[in-house]
């Protein structure tokens, strides 16, 4: 099966108790096989079971902190805090891609003052007319879920502004793995990536289906002419999460 990212055609599986991965050692990205995805009411049923509204405390703290860098790094990309740059760059228009039955980012962030459009393909809104485009979308745990990573991708970047921020938040698989299996092959041991793969809870969640590495962000963001920057702060824990991409 070709590799739905970057379309190369030696992808293996990778097989899991309740399901089958394919692997692409060229882009080092991961996805569920197809027959696998749950159908749309099975789905909506899964989402149902998250707790993800502004009764959650600790999920509004998650959002925040995830809007919070990603505004912090708009500020510094654009010099927002030096006099003499105009008042309306302090207030970018926002896409919350994604939002889902309760969008927390959408309504935090208008309670801040900004103007924010926000956009769900299972329960709405629809997405923003094409002539629209933004300086700032937020995908916060969405791209998991991604059936057609590739595509969606080049819309959300089709909806950015140049010099536009995507801000990516998602679970992503070390980089190092995708290494250390190389080197595994060639002495016969047992597969690094599939030792963390088949450990990883990420991977459970029948709705989550495509899985990222540095790699295949940065293989993402050279196919969509966008500079690619991986975050994380002192104290993260586990791979990667919240990852930038600037329009050029």
């Amino acid at each position: 099966m070709n590799c739905p990212l970057c379309n190369a055609g030696s992808s293996r599986s990778l097989v899991t108790k309740k399901r089958t991965f394919f692997v692409c050692d060229s882009c080092c990205f991961i996805w569920a096989d197809p027959r696998s995805y749950l159908d749309d009411t099975a789905e909506r049923l899964r989402y149902g079971l998250h707790n993800n509204d502004r009764t959650n405390a600790g999920y509004v703290q998650f959002i925040t902190q995830i809007l919070d860098r990603g505004l912090q790094r708009w500020k510094t990309l654009h010099h927002i805090d030096e006099p003499s740059v105009d008042a309306e760059a302090h207030f970018p228009l926002i896409l919350d891609w994604g939002s889902g039955p309760n969008p927390v980012a959408t309504e935090l962030l208008r309670e801040r003052n900004f103007q924010v459009s926000s956009y769900d393909p299972i329960y709405g809104p629809q997405l923003p007319l094409n002539h629209q485009s933004f300086d700032i979308i937020f995908c916060i745990e969405v791209a998991e879920h991604f059936k057609n990573p590739l595509q969606d991708f080049n819309a959300m970047v089709r909806y950015l502004k140049p010099g536009g921020l995507l801000v990516v938040h998602t679970h992503t698989i070390p980089q190092d793995v995708f290494y250390a299996q190389a080197l595994a092959k060639a002495s016969a041991k047992a597969s690094a990536l599939e030792a963390f793969f088949q450990s990883w809870w990420y991977k459970e969640d029948p709705t989550h289906v495509s899985f990222y590495s540095e790699q295949a962000f940065k293989n993402l963001a050279q196919i969509n002419k966008l500079y690619y920057e991986k975050t994380e702060k002192p104290g993260d824990k586990g791979a990667g999460k919240l990852h930038f991409f600037i329009k050029a």
